[in-house]
């Protein structure tokens, strides 16, 4: 017997996690599945000879790139025709040499040996997530599996551009916030302190302005050693709080509410779980299984255990848009738009559509926020460094004086 670790979708919507031993994977996922539970991951436990315990084998993950071009491929193979174990074949023999290529490998052997590939996927440890496995499994039980590769390419593909576009739009600030701090310390560390030489030399004391930025430069030369000091330690407060749920819920629950920021996370947070959403439903997924699943594309911790809390209200039967309107967490037009699909039978539709509302939303609430920040941090860091050679040019100013 063989010991397998597993993580399951329960037919209420809980996600559960445990072990269990069977003969074979095959014997193993028929077990789950005929317990009523929508397997996520089922990956093989050997014994570990160096510590005496059980871990579980697995590899370099797959980049979303290569998710996403693993998806658009086998989609367009399928599509024109091509059984399935011909397709994997087909892909296997054009990939590079690497992780890609060993994934196929696996994945056509497990094809081979006659499971779907949803579960050939899912015994190939984190490449594939909950959420990918679970519309890849709703297309099978549908029929319909190239229809749901379709679904996710759109999506993967959608979420890309997204964060494509966010990092395009934050890189100037960044550039120019890097470029002026650089240029602020070399003015602080390297020219200023020319001038207290100067004085020094002449037995003068110089402007209160240059003195002032001679006192700083020398407290950063003086304390230069506590700032790696101070980057690590935030860095190391950065992993506590992520890895300390209380602390994680806190903090995340405090970015929802600082004034543009909060509004921002909210509008890409909503666009992500109602998109996520519409396509689980468009694949035919249970409601208390999709949400459960959308739920995690959630970043923010806070807004995710609200969703998971409505399982409930959804198991009895009472709709999508009163549990989450008694969750006190969504906006009220995400909420209105449910609720109106709900009402016309159309929810999935209406999720698509309040993801394209917020996606929008989201951009020009971005667009408003990098407007303002750009030009604040040209005016903060030019103002400093105006401030330095403003005490550069009256301490030269004092020294013409002293001259005549």
């Amino acid at each position: 017997m063989t010991r397998f670790r597993y993580q399951v979708v329960a037919a209420d919507g809980e996600t559960l996690q445990g072990e269990l031993e069977a003969a074979n994977l095959e014997e193993a996922v028929d077990r789950l599945q005929r317990s009523g539970h929508v397997p996520l991951r089922i990956a093989n436990c050997v014994p570990d000879t160096a510590g005496g315990g059980v871990s579980e084998r697995r590899g370099t993950c797959l980049s979303q790139r290569e998710v996403l071009l693993f998806t658009i491929q086998l989609s367009n193979l399928l599509r024109a025709g091509l059984a399935l174990d011909v397709a994997l074949e087909t892909m296997w023999q054009s990939a590079p040499k690497g992780i890609v290529q060993r994934q196929l490998r696996n994945i056509l052997e497990r094809i081979k040996e006659g499971l779907p590939l949803s579960e050939a996927m899912a015994t190939q440890g984190p490449h594939f997530s909950p959420l990918y496995l679970g519309i890849l499994r709703a297309g099978e039980a549908t029929g319909a599996p190239q229809q749901a590769l379709q679904e996710l390419a759109k999506y993967l593909e959608r979420r890309r551009r997204l964060q494509s576009r966010v990092l395009q739009k934050l890189w100037y600030p960044c550039l120019l916030l890097i470029v002026g701090v650089l240029s602020l310390a070399l003015l602080l560390l390297f020219v200023v302190p020319q001038f207290t030489t100067l004085f020094i030399d002449l037995d003068r004391e110089p402007p209160l302005v240059t003195r002032l930025m001679v006192s700083s430069a020398e407290f950063l030369r003086a304390t230069w050693w506590l700032w790696p000091l101070a980057a690590v330690g935030f860095l190391w407060g950065v992993q506590i709080i992520r890895h300390v749920p209380a602390l994680r819920k806190s903090l995340d629950r405090l970015l929802l509410h600082l004034p543009w920021l909060g509004e921002l996370l909210l509008e890409l947070e909503v666009s992500r779980f109602t998109r996520t959403l519409g396509t689980l439903l468009h694949a035919d997924v249970a409601l208390p299984a999709a949400v459960t699943l959308a739920s995690q594309v959630l970043g923010n911790r806070f807004l995710r255990e609200a969703v998971v809390g409505i399982g409930v209200p959804l198991e009895q039967g009472r709709g999508l848009s009163q549990p989450l309107s008694n969750s006190a967490c969504f906006p009220t037009v995400a909420l209105r738009l449910i609720h109106a699909g709900e009402e016309a039978g159309h929810l999935k539709d209406a999720l698509l559509q309040t993801a394209e509302l917020y996606e929008e939303e989201a951009d020009r609430s971005m667009q408003r926020i990098l407007a303002l920040l750009g030009p604040t941090v040209i005016l903060c860091l030019g103002g400093l460094c105006a401030l330095v050679m403003l005490s550069m040019w009256l301490a030269l100013l004092s020294l013409n004086t002293l001259v005549l």
